[in-house]
């Protein structure tokens, strides 16, 4: 359990409106800022309290409409704090990702879906102490970039996907793939 605030932070789930909203830029870069943002990366560690890890979290999905987020990229294994994210270029050449969501179903009822992006994306941010950055991701880190800064935006992965038929649970994807026990890290 993550306390913040001597509030317990909760993932909320799709249907919480707070999650269609768009978020507000960060004004200050202070210590609250920081320690919220490892509140966050605590969190990410097994937010749904199912054993799962997963690889990006955004302020939002505990109730906070502010734009913060933390990304883990799956290589190095090292989170990244982005504030008032922006996504300021694109490459436009796609890629598909599996891509699942921790407010988008939970336990045997988490929703995954092959989601078309950009290959390439040119982020502008600010780090923690207010310092800004220009970073550019490729391949599934920046799926997972993207997939947190439509949480800012009030824009969920399952937007992208115009047949339902192509959302699948996990044990949707394990009969489809005739593989059992594949590791999924939910964005």
């Amino acid at each position: 359990m993550i306390i913040y605030n001597d509030k317990k932070l909760k993932i909320l789930q799709c249907t919480n409106p707070v999650l269609r909203e768009k978020s507000d830029d960060v004004k200050e870069f202070d210590k609250t800022l920081s320690d919220f943002a490892k509140s966050l990366n605590k969190m990410m560690k097994d937010p749904l309290n199912d054993g799962v890890e997963t690889v990006g979290i955004s302020a939002v999905q505990v109730g906070y409409k502010i734009k913060l987020c933390i990304c883990k990229n799956p290589r190095s294994g090292k989170s990244i704090a982005m504030v008032n994210p922006e996504v300021t270029d694109t490459s436009t050449e796609q890629s598909e990702e599996l891509e699942g969501c921790i407010s988008v179903g939970t336990g045997a009822n988490q929703l995954f879906a092959y989601v078309p992006r950009p290959m390439r994306a040119k982020v502008k941010y600010f780090d923690l102490k207010g310092n800004e950055n220009i970073s550019e991701y490729g391949g599934q880190m920046s799926h997972i970039v993207q997939h947190e800064i439509d949480h800012m935006n009030g824009v969920l992965f399952i937007d992208y996907i115009s047949d339902p038929h192509d959302i699948m649970t996990l044990d949707e994807i394990n009969e489809k793939s005739n593989r059992k026990n594949i590791h999924l890290e939910a964005i």
